[in-house]
């Protein structure tokens, strides 16, 4: 058996241990380095109170744990996505049951056509006003002022006689210039760049969801109790989203995500803290100087265009035309409004195979279909809706995407959009007063749907042109292709 060594108290080698022992105790206390020993780590500083869980993301960024004191990222996104069915249903209703109104009020196809015109219209004049207005009162309540003044429009627009019903259009168009400003700078806020691109897509999908529940559900209403009531119905939807924006209200840290600033990039909130000083400015021209600039915004303005003229008519052409029902009509347009989501997935799948130039095409073979099946044959309604419906939404989110490839920077990407958006917008508000124009002068349809053609080959050539331009600058040796994979908008 092996021998067991019995260690003395006053043995040499126990003084050692006691010693190195009592050392590293000392050591790991003061966090200075002891021989015999690896160097300390000092334990970093603890984050402020209420930021714990955040790491380097905004406070509350989906996806990491909400800052005490601010609503769960989850619920602020559900709340928004409620506000958003009523950011493009309450002017689409009118068409369906554009009959009960001309025939109550005593209107003409020109007056019905403001109805739509009216709140396309405030989205590019009022962009200022509404700018301003979020800066002053910040992103959380510029969005519930959006939602009152959305819901309030409705109430004074099924209220009173023909100035009432213009009256309550212009302060629809006020509140959702306001929400169409501020809700793509919430979903930044409140989402990491991972899931940025599935929230906007979650975001734009529901308001084509709202769009084409108000069309489907506004003749039934229409017909049970009346079209001052059926329109007024969907203000129960933006007092529910008003309700559910107020929960979320809680006071919020004024914080920039790590990303941004590091970058030096100003945030939108104006809650935010300022870049440091000595950031240099931008020397880039201004959009409206570039043609790339101009391209987008012709191309956007024909988009937008023959959209809300295929909307705001559709149900008018399938009933003379096609001598559908008025329900069966608003069915119809539903259809046409909620393909648009398809058409925006399969936008992202094409690009990964097809160049742009063949994706631009395509988007305009399928948009150009839809008035060419209705003006030559109605009977086959449902596929002309089919295919513009795929095509308006593939076009659209096809313009949001060159946005991101021809910017240099998030704030570069900012200046086009609003351009875009705001040119774009004012060009396009009289379309769908002029399709009922000549529909009154014409008494048919015929020259109508060749005007809605005519918006479309505008659309196609100016997106053609400008990504043949993006891609001649994209060709640099120090640039990215534009054909590389679509990121997450930062």
């Amino acid at each position: 058996m092996r021998r067991l060594a019995v260690v003395g108290r006053d043995d040499p080698r126990l003084a050692r241990l006691r010693s190195a022992t009592a050392g590293g105790e000392r050591g790991a206390r003061g966090g200075r380095r002891v021989p015999g020993r690896s160097r300390s780590v000092k334990r970093p500083p603890s984050p402020p109170r209420g930021t714990r869980g955040t790491g380097d993301l905004s406070s509350g960024a989906f996806g990491a744990r909400p800052a005490r004191g601010r609503a769960t990222p989850w619920l602020v996104l559900a709340a928004l996505l409620v506000g958003a069915l009523s950011f493009r249903a309450p002017f689409l209703s009118v068409a369906p049951i554009a009959d009960d109104i001309r025939d109550d009020l005593g209107l003409g196809s020109a007056q019905i056509g403001l109805l739509t015109t009216i709140p396309v219209l405030c989205f590019g004049l009022s962009a200022p006003w509404a700018t301003a207005l979020v800066r002053r009162v910040g992103f959380d309540v510029a969005l519930l002022v959006a939602l009152a003044t959305v819901t309030a429009g409705l109430a004074v627009r099924s209220a009173g006689p023909w100035a009432s019903v213009l009256a309550g259009s212009v302060v629809i168009g006020l509140g959702i210039t306001v929400g169409n400003i501020v809700a793509p700078a919430i979903i930044r806020r409140e989402t990491t760049p991972r899931h940025q691109a599935v929230v906007t897509s979650g975001y734009t999908g529901t308001m084509n969801i709202g769009a084409m529940a108000a069309t489907l559900s506004v003749a039934p209403l229409a017909a049970w109790l009346g079209w001052r009531w059926a329109l007024s119905a969907w203000a129960l939807v933006s007092l529910l989203a008003m309700v559910a924006w107020f929960t979320t209200l809680r006071p919020r840290r004024a914080t920039v995500p790590a990303a941004r600033s590091a970058r030096h990039e100003p945030s939108e909130d104006p809650a935010a803290p300022a870049p440091p000083s000595g950031t240099p400015a931008t020397s880039a021209r201004p959009v409206r100087r570039t043609a790339v600039g101009w391209l987008l915004a012709l191309a956007f303005a024909g988009q937008v265009s023959a959209y809300y003229s295929v909307a705001a008519w559709l149900p008018q052409i399938l009933r003379d035309d096609a001598g559908l029902s008025q329900s069966r009509a608003g069915a119809v347009t539903s259809w046409f409004q909620v393909l648009a989501i398809a058409g925006a997935l399969l936008l992202s799948v094409a690009l990964r195979t097809v160049s742009w130039g063949g994706v631009t095409a395509g988007i305009a073979a399928l948009w150009l279909a839809c008035p060419i099946v209705l003006l030559l044959g109605p009977e086959l309604h449902l596929l002309a809706a089919t295919l513009g419906g795929l095509a308006q939404g593939a076009g659209l989110t096809a313009l949001f995407v060159l946005i991101m490839r021809v910017s240099e920077s998030d704030q570069r990407a900012a200046e086009y959009s609003a351009f875009m958006q705001g040119t774009g917008y004012v060009l396009s508000a009289a379309t769908p007063f002029a399709v009922g124009a000549l529909h009154e002068a014409t008494s048919g349809w015929r020259w109508p749907l060749l005007l809605v053609i005519a918006y479309l080959l505008v659309f196609t050539a100016t997106q053609l042109a400008a990504v043949r331009r993006i891609a001649a600058r994209r060709a640099q040796p120090t640039a990215p292709s534009l054909s590389e994979p679509d990121g997450a908008a930062s």
